[in-house]
């Protein structure tokens, strides 16, 4: 039974059926539903209001050429790219920046789904197509540029630490949650006490960087804390750890969701640390797994994201073969059910997708966890003495 789910044809006949919410949304957008790049025309709408001087923040103020969504990042960040939008509409960069944006996330289909990765198959990678859609290939979400910046440096140049330290800085500007990339360089083939330095080093900058926003927002300032607070967290909590906790009935605000979210990054992330060390991944392996938990440590995970979980199936590979067949099994479950969810009228449901890829992880954890003495036992006794 375990050799017809490794069939070429089975393989992609499963691709094909994961791919169907991203054909039809696809389709439905090409007859004239939905908003092409919406979440783009947010970001360039903000700049263009700045260059014509009023606040990035004011609906009220029409956006020639673009539909966009409100603006909800940094002041400073609209003022950055106020110079590049001093025209009479956004036309000409939506046309530069909205492909560029489709581009990117085809890159990540290519990059964590159809690419070969040593350990991880097509079958088990490919159920995270059925959680993208066509509106999240062509919102333009500035997240895609993010996401390619910080993924790009540190799939094609490992080496360059203090680069990808930067980028994750840059892009933490931008979103502030983007700081759970710091993960990449704590699950890094190195010593512990380099890997520290690192993160230490990038969290002193992202202090610094704070200190800087805070101190050039104004009273711009007020009206995004405002922003994120009132639609982000509240209105548009996504699918992630935020949607789970208001599911269980806990406020998005106070104290109770900062000790539930710091006792749940621990698990998530420390878990990953181990599951590194103790089955001794491989450099690109260590990369492509912190990857997939900085998506679980975004309390906010939104569909635009939802490509990024796949390289947690490296994860799933580094278990016992019995293990590993059934967590497979169980992706290829999710999969078609998260396509049923995706194309019927239960789309609520979708939020429950996520979770259960997040207690797959949660699974491997367990047993890299459950082997954790007998590794430090091995490191701790003496090598054989040659005969």
């Amino acid at each position: 039974m375990q050799g017809f789910w490794r069939r070429p044809q089975v393989v992609t006949l499963l691709l094909v059926l994961f791919s169907l919410p991203n054909l039809i949304g696809l389709l439905s957008l090409l007859q004239g539903h939905g908003v092409w790049f919406n979440d783009l025309d947010a970001v360039l709408c903000g700049g263009w209001r700045v260059a014509h001087n009023v606040s990035a923040y004011d609906t009220a103020i029409a956006c020639p050429g673009g539909n966009p969504a409100p603006y909800m990042y940094l002041p400073q960040f609209a003022s950055l790219i106020a110079p590049t939008l001093r025209g009479p509409d956004i036309v000409s960069l939506r046309h530069i920046l909205g492909p560029l944006s489709v581009i990117g996330v085809l890159g990540f289909y290519y990059a964590f789904i159809l690419r070969p990765i040593d350990g991880a198959s097509h079958l088990q990678r490919a159920p995270i197509l059925a959680l993208t859609n066509g509106a999240s290939l062509v919102c333009g979400n500035i997240a895609i540029f993010c996401h390619g910046l910080v993924v790009g440096l540190a799939l094609l140049a490992p080496r360059r630490t203090w680069l990808l330290v930067a980028a994750i800085i840059i892009v933490a500007v931008i979103k502030p949650i983007f700081l759970t990339y710091l993960v990449i360089l704590a699950y890094q083939q190195a010593p512990l006490s380099r890997r520290a330095f690192h993160i230490a080093i990038a969290l002193v900058l992202a202090g610094m960087a704070a200190l800087l926003v805070w101190f050039t927002g104004g009273t711009e300032l007020g009206v995004w804390r405002a922003a994120i607070s009132g639609v982000v967290v509240a209105a548009q909590p996504g699918f992630g750890f935020l949607t789970i906790m208001q599911l269980l009935g806990v406020e998005p605000s106070g104290l109770v969701i900062l000790f539930s979210y710091a006792v749940f990054a621990a698990a998530v992330g420390l878990g990953g640390l181990v599951l590194a060390e103790v089955r001794d991944l491989s450099p690109q392996s260590r990369t492509l797994l912190a990857i997939g938990v900085a998506q679980i440590l975004n309390p906010r995970l939104m569909t635009y994201d939802f490509v990024l979980l796949a390289p947690l199936v490296v994860a799933m590979t580094a278990v016992p073969e019995k293990t590993r067949q059934t967590l497979t099994a169980a992706m290829v479950i999710i999969g078609c059910a998260t396509v049923a969810i995706q194309l019927g009228p239960y789309r609520g449901l979708l939020l429950l997708v996520p979770t259960l890829i997040i207690g797959l992880y949660l699974r491997a954890v367990w047993l890299a966890v459950r082997d954790l003495p007998a590794w430090w036992a091995a490191r701790r006794s003496p090598p054989a003495a040659a005969a």
